[in-house]
């Protein structure tokens, strides 16, 4: 069960193997961790990012930020299967506005920037490509 709404859970939670769940701002944001980008984990990443948008109100913004290591964010650059999960994330629930956040190691940011782009366009939830999880939460403490 996704207890964001009403969550104020600082604690991450395995959802699947190689990837974690957690609630910060006082359950304002759903925070993913990706450290394996199988089959498996892209999977659960967004039918529980899915989970969460089906129960968001309309009215309030969704900002969701999923953090990928070196390894992840190249296996879901070359894998067919993550970016359709993505494409699907990107165009659910489109009354839903708000931010996706991804940070992304340095090392694969200029490559990966266009790609998540492309991935999210027309979605009412724009993406925002990271590097550093300082610059990620002024952003975010901007935001909210």
């Amino acid at each position: 069960m996704n207890t964001g709404l009403n969550s104020t859970n600082s604690e991450p939670r395995e959802i699947a193997p190689g990837l974690t769940q957690e609630w910060l701002h006082e359950g304002q944001v759903e925070f993913f961790k990706l450290t394996d980008a199988t089959r498996e984990s892209v999977d659960a990443w967004i039918d529980t990012a899915l989970e969460t948008l089906a129960q968001w109100p309309a009215n309030r913004p969704y900002y969701g930020l999923v953090q990928m290591t070196l390894s992840a964010a190249h296996v879901i650059i070359a894998n067919g299967f993550a970016r359709q999960r993505i494409e699907e994330l990107a165009k659910a629930f489109p009354a839903i506005g708000g931010y996706q956040a991804i940070l992304l190691p340095r090392m694969v940011m200029k490559n990966v920037s266009g790609f998540v782009e492309r991935l999210f366009e027309g979605s009412n939830r724009p993406p925002q490509v990271f590097y550093d999880m300082d610059y990620l939460f002024a952003w975010l403490d901007q935001e909210l």
